[in-house]
């Protein structure tokens, strides 16, 4: 797993493609959040294969963030999904399938 500092993650996150303007949280180097006001970020394939070349290791979708905002214009909301990389790659090959 390559280690970042937040502010290479923030900057990392931030050139990525999800379509919105999107905010970053980092609360380690293994786990952060990125959302948007109104409404959540678009996760692609393309995303989830860049951030596993970036950190070296692959991403999990923890939980979703869903905070509404203002009652009448919803100012003030956060959607998006909290990441966390894990540490190594589970071993696929041999593993039996039921």
């Amino acid at each position: 797993m390559n280690q970042h500092t937040p502010e290479e993650i923030k900057a990392f996150l931030a050139s990525l493609p999800w379509g919105t303007g999107i905010k970053v949280t980092v609360y380690s180097p293994t786990r952060f959040d990125v959302y948007d006001m109104y409404e959540s970020p678009r996760i692609t394939l393309d995303i989830l294969v860049q951030m596993r070349e970036f950190f070296g290791a692959p991403t999990d979708t923890n939980d979703n963030i869903n905070s509404s905002g203002c009652e009448t214009c919803d100012y003030g909301s956060r959607y998006g999904f909290e990441f966390v990389v894990k540490e190594a790659d589970l071993p696929t090959k041999g593993v039996p399938t039921p």
